[in-house]
């Protein structure tokens, strides 16, 4: 086994001792269950072992529902911003246009969602989006006076 197919190995481990510990058995009942992939072995050679592995699997848990947690947040902190910004962006003002464009990049990071252009000539420059958000407030403005 690799290196890294012998960490994997200790994470499942590690992560089906949090499981069995959670079900509310102690740690020498999760020691001496026997391992998914072979019955014929424990899932740990000690209660310390399985203690120790347990309380990784802990923290990892907790980090990665921590980084979740906050992804999260921020995310609705762009989009509420966003939202704020909204109505100026659309009449045409070209500070208010700039900051949703940032929080729109920023909550697409923030998601994993971001697509790098495949050629610089792919970006659309930014004065576009003010012209086009320019000439819908002038057809706004004309509709309103008709």
């Amino acid at each position: 086994m690799t290196k890294d197919q012998i960490i994997a190995e200790a994470r499942r481990r590690a992560d089906r001792g949090l499981q069995l510990r959670l079900a509310g058995m102690t740690y020498q009942e999760v020691a001496d269950s026997p391992r998914p992939d072979d019955s014929s072995k424990t899932l740990f050679n000690s209660a310390q072992a399985a203690l120790m592995a347990v309380k990784k699997a802990m923290v990892r848990a907790e980090t990665d529902e921590e980084i979740k947690d906050s992804r999260d947040l921020d995310v609705a902190r762009t989009e509420r911003l966003q939202r704020a910004l909204w109505t100026r962006a659309l009449q045409g003002d070209e500070k208010a246009i700039s900051q949703v464009i940032r929080l729109m990049e920023m909550r697409s990071k923030l998601l994993g969602t971001q697509q790098r252009p495949s050629a610089p000539e792919m970006k659309a420059p930014e004065g576009d989006v003010v012209d086009e958000l320019a000439r819908r407030r002038g057809e706004r403005r004309a509709a309103a006076s008709d």
